[in-house]
């Protein structure tokens, strides 16, 4: 049987869970019901008041190179589920116990939230947003699995010095 890195096997338990899993699985879902929130409500104008007109890239004079912009609002959007994917591997939801599943997972979540946008809420339903949906939810999976893996480590040796 193939072993995951996301989620490992412990011995003595059936469940795969610790009070530090169960702490990680209630992260986990708290994340998603303020994600769940925040996707439905109204898009308010603040992330258009943190831009200042200095980093508009069409008020770079003729000739000059635009400074680099990055809108607030994908970034954002990058760390709500690069949040999401770091958590994701240490509360080892039965299903999830592989990269791939996972990232499909979050994909799915942040796809369907953005096109669920469309259908009478007050938001927009941005590609944009979905592209750091899913490259914030890759990255997260994968500091996730290598936190995992330190936490396992560190919990094997705890348990070896008693």
């Amino acid at each position: 049987m193939r072993r995951s890195a996301i989620a490992p096997r412990r011995r003595g338990s059936r469940r795969g869970g610790g009070k530090l899993v169960w702490l990680f699985r209630f992260a986990l879902v708290t994340a998603l019901a303020m994600l769940l929130y925040l996707s439905v409500t109204a898009n308010t104008a603040a992330a258009d008041a943190l831009r200042p007109d200095a980093l508009d890239p069409l008020s770079a004079p003729l000739g000059e190179a635009a400074p680099l912009y990055i809108a607030p609002d994908k970034v954002t959007h990058f760390f709500a589920y690069f949040t999401l994917g770091v958590l994701t591997p240490a509360a080892r939801i039965p299903g999830l116990g592989g990269f791939a599943p996972a990232l499909i997972a979050l994909s799915a979540i942040g796809y369907g939230l953005e096109y669920a946008q469309e259908f009478g809420t007050a938001r927009d339903l941005n590609h944009g947003d979905q592209l750091a949906n899913v490259l914030g939810a890759a990255v997260g999976l994968l500091v996730g699995v290598v936190l995992n893996g330190l936490l396992t480590a560190i919990d094997g040796l705890a348990r070896g010095a008693r």
